[in-house]
Parts: C-alpha cells; sequence; structure tokens
C-alpha cells in the first residue's frame, strides 16, 4: 500500500460530499475530496480559481516574453550618432 501526500488540511469524503452541500458554501481553503481513503479531487473556492488562473497566465505571458527577448532582434548593436 502506497502513501499518498494530501495538498489540504481539510478533507471530506465522496458520499459525505454528495449528501451535504455544506461543504461547497463559505469554502476559506482547499478540501480534498477522498474515495476509500485516496484523493480524487480538490475543491477550492472561486476566488482561489482565479488567482490560480491569473498565475498561469503571468507565467505563460512571462515565457513569451522571454521568447522575445532572446531573439536576435533585440540584440544590441552600435550605431553612430548622425544615425538617430
Amino acid at each position: 500500500m502506497s502513501v499518498q501526500a494530501i495538498y489540504a488540511s481539510k478533507t471530506i469524503g465522496l458520499t459525505d460530499l454528495r449528501t451535504s452541500s455544506k461543504a461547497i458554501k463559505n469554502i476559506d481553503e482547499p478540501i480534498a475530496i477522498l474515495s476509500r481513503d485516496t484523493v480524487q479531487a480538490y475543491l477550492i473556492s472561486p476566488k482561489l480559481m482565479e488567482r490560480v488562473a491569473d498565475y498561469f497566465d503571468d507565467l505563460k505571458l512571462g515565457r513569451e516574453v522571454d521568447k522575445l527577448i532572446t531573439n536576435e532582434w533585440h540584440t544590441a548593436r552600435e550605431i553612430s550618432i548622425n544615425d538617430i
């Protein structure tokens, strides 16, 4: 039997989640959803999901900026003051 990490301080069984809507009201931190003592999913608030989505958008944008910076046309080159 292997040990599985749980990345939440709160857990709820899948059966309990089906029978009670209390778990999805006023979510203040991630909740691990368990089935037979195995994490099946995580439940997070819309506010936290928005922060996660923004983080990944920023990460993607950062990668695009890095590509632009490393392109050849962004390299420094010497010019004459008369060319300005």
